[in-house]
């Protein structure tokens, strides 16, 4: 979340990239905005290039990124990323929390 850490008071825009690759353009207004949604890329290097691109609307900055392996038998393409094309909740309508 963007805390006017610069005096700016305007929310900061940047562009992320994987690899050389524009996967999506963010700001610190809120967190649901940078993760509007979840990408999954295969890579058959052990290393992963991730950057944060100044577009010029302030200082960049992400709170936390997250990397985790996959199965190989997850998804049947052997290289490239995917992204996520349609997001549906299947659960619970009376907005309970159930824990085992």
């Amino acid at each position: 979340m963007y805390g006017n850490y610069d005096g700016k008071g305007k929310t900061p825009t940047f562009d992320l990239y994987l690899g050389v690759n524009k996967w999506d353009t963010g700001s610190g207004r809120c967190i649901k905005y940078i993760n509007k949604g979840n990408y999954a890329s295969i890579h058959i290097r052990r290393h992963l290039c991730f950057f944060i691109v100044n577009t010029g609307s302030g200082t960049p900055f992400i709170s936390v990124l997250e990397v985790r392996p996959l199965n190989n038998n997850t998804y049947i393409p052997k290289s490239g990323s995917l992204d996520i094309l349609r997001r549906f909740d299947c659960g619970s309508t009376t907005y309970k929390t159930y824990r085992p």
